[in-house]
């Protein structure tokens, strides 16, 4: 289940996946239960078909403390088939333990990423791909901030290099005199140009 959990993480690049000393937020889980019950039969009376159910709790705590998404009663299920070949049948039951670990993942991810963003990875990449907004103002945590900020530039480049195309100024400390200048300059081997602003809540500089 964790290995499941960590895949999906990557994949998707919600969240950085690092060292407990090193993380924003930690995920801990607990099983609570696993069963297989046979829900089909032959006409010998012999089980044919099994469904695999587990039971499981989860919760996303920040380092101090703050639970950002908590679910105590996940449940997944998944179905194989039972031959009379043992082997077969455990080879079977195996890739259906694998199943629910990936559907529980998919689920943790997509519910947590619902909860702190509002919606799922896929609906925020989709929505942006529509339509990419000439400004975002991103809020909430440091790991949560930087995921969001990466997606929107990742979308908003479209491939092009961020090296000519990215700049950063923070408002609390950098001369914001050349951002005039920046916002004004042409994109080059791309359609946009991403200006990130930092520390807005402190400015010490008017624009």
């Amino acid at each position: 289940m964790t290995d499941a959990v960590r895949r999906e993480f990557l994949l998707h690049r919600f969240a950085e996946v690092v060292s407990v000393q090193d993380a924003d937020a930690v995920m801990v889980g607990v099983l609570k239960k696993f069963t297989t019950s046979a829900i089909s039969f032959s006409r010998s009376d012999f089980a044919t078909e099994y469904r695999a159910t587990l039971w499981a709790q989860v919760r996303v705590v920040t380092k101090d403390g703050t639970v950002l998404w908590s679910d105590r009663h996940l449940t997944e299920f998944a179905e194989y088939r039972q031959t009379p070949n043992i082997f077969e049948s455990e080879a079977n039951k195996k890739a259906a333990v694998q199943k629910l670990a990936e559907i529980m993942a998919r689920d943790v991810h997509a519910r947590l990423f619902r909860r702190i963003c509002g919606m799922t990875p896929d609906e925020l990449r989709k929505l942006l791909a529509k339509s990419v907004a000439p400004g975002y103002i991103v809020i909430g945590t440091d790991y949560l901030v930087r995921r969001s900020v990466a997606m929107i530039r990742e979308v908003a480049l479209g491939g092009a290099p961020s090296d000519f195309n990215v700049d950063s100024f923070r408002a609390g400390q950098d001369d914001l005199a050349a951002l005039r200048r920046i916002v004004r300059t042409l994109p080059m081997m791309g359609r946009r140009r991403v200006v990130l602003i930092s520390e807005i809540e402190k400015p010490t500089r008017t624009i």
